[in-house]
């Protein structure tokens, strides 16, 4: 009877912890490496679990791409852009799928509608390069480019583009010298040239000052002697009409210059 019980509690408890959840399969294909990607590894949708991993095989219609089956909960939106890529959980290396949607086209934009799927006909959903694929790929190219450059600079350093390097360094040497001894011949012209020049500027601040002090004279002489010799020329004026008309008297009336000038006319009655 206790074996019976144990049985039946066995069976109750394994009823109640069946998954009831209903799911869509869909094949993840890719032709990547699926490197720590076992059965039962987690699907996550933006991080929330929405399936497990139910195995992974080998596409016999497509040579060298991989399927990988799930069955989704269909309360996932799973669209014509969702995306799978792998990630890797801390040291252990396990991966587990992420599930994620492409940005749409900002050339052709187009509303994203839901993947149908069935047992029938099951959708395929792309899996695109994680972060630690785009990682290795992106080594691989720069290992390629400094493979590329190592060769370069090899074929570089071979005896004939060496000597011609050296060729091209003594030439170049050559004519820096030539170049050095040139200005060495050409300084002594400078500092003339150099000294001519600082005399110039004296002579140019010499005649600078001789203007100011002459535009000062000038400026002087209108202040002060100019409204003196103008008195002095209308006193010379005044004299001059003095002189001419005692000239003009004396020439009229000689006897004036002895008796003096006649009395003024008397006026008639």
């Amino acid at each position: 009877m206790e074996n019976r019980a144990y049985a039946l509690l066995a069976g109750v408890i394994y009823w109640f912890n069946q998954d009831r959840t209903l799911r869509t399969p869909y094949d993840i294909v890719t032709t990547g490496s699926v490197s720590g990607l076992n059965p039962q590894a987690a699907v996550r949708y933006r991080g929330i679990l929405v399936s497990k991993v139910d195995g992974v095989r080998f596409d016999e219609k497509t040579p060298g791409q991989i399927v990988i089956r799930v069955k989704i909960d269909r309360t996932a939106p799973i669209t014509s852009r969702t995306f799978a890529s792998m990630g890797y959980r801390g040291l252990t290396g396990l991966a587990y799928i992420n599930l994620d949607e492409r940005k749409p086209d900002p050339v052709s934009p187009q509303n994203a509608t839901l993947l149908a799927s069935s047992d029938k006909d099951v959708a395929h959903i792309p899996m695109q390069l994680g972060a630690l694929e785009k990682l290795q790929a992106r080594g691989e190219e720069l290992l390629d480019q400094v493979t590329r450059l190592t060769e370069a600079a090899t074929q570089a350093l071979n005896n004939e583009n060496r000597d011609a390097a050296m060729t091209t360094l003594q030439s170049v040497r050559t004519a820096a010298g030539e170049f050095f001894q040139l200005i060495r011949t050409l300084e002594p012209a400078a500092r003339k040239i150099l000294q001519l020049v600082t005399g110039a500027d004296r002579t140019s601040i010499e005649l600078q000052d001789l203007t100011n002090t002459l535009q000062q004279t000038a400026l002087s002489f209108n202040e002060t002697v100019a409204p003196q010799l103008n008195g002095v020329g209308q006193d010379l004026r005044s004299a001059s009409r003095s002189a001419a008309r005692a000239f003009s008297l004396i020439s009229n009336q000689p006897q004036s210059l002895i008796f003096g000038a006649p009395p003024p006319a008397a006026p008639r009655q």
